[in-house]
């Protein structure tokens, strides 16, 4: 499991969270620090996910078949 020591920007709260960030492909957990991370900061509101089925250049049916989220 890999880890990353940032600053989470929570948007909604209106607060920066610094913390330690447990991922592999998802992440799977996140521990609160004590003081600020220099110079690292994650904003998930900010994560553009769309895609567009066309540039795939397959039938729609086997694009949703490859993009199942497991």
């Amino acid at each position: 499991m890999n880890t990353i020591e940032a600053n989470i920007v929570d948007v909604i709260g209106k607060k920066i969270i610094p913390a330690r960030i447990f991922f592999d492909t998802h992440i799977q957990k996140i521990e609160p620090l004590p003081d600020a991370v220099d110079g690292r900061f994650i904003l998930p509101g900010l994560v553009d996910a769309h895609v567009h089925i066309e540039s795939s250049m397959l039938p729609p049916s086997e694009f949703a078949r490859l993009n199942i989220i497991k």
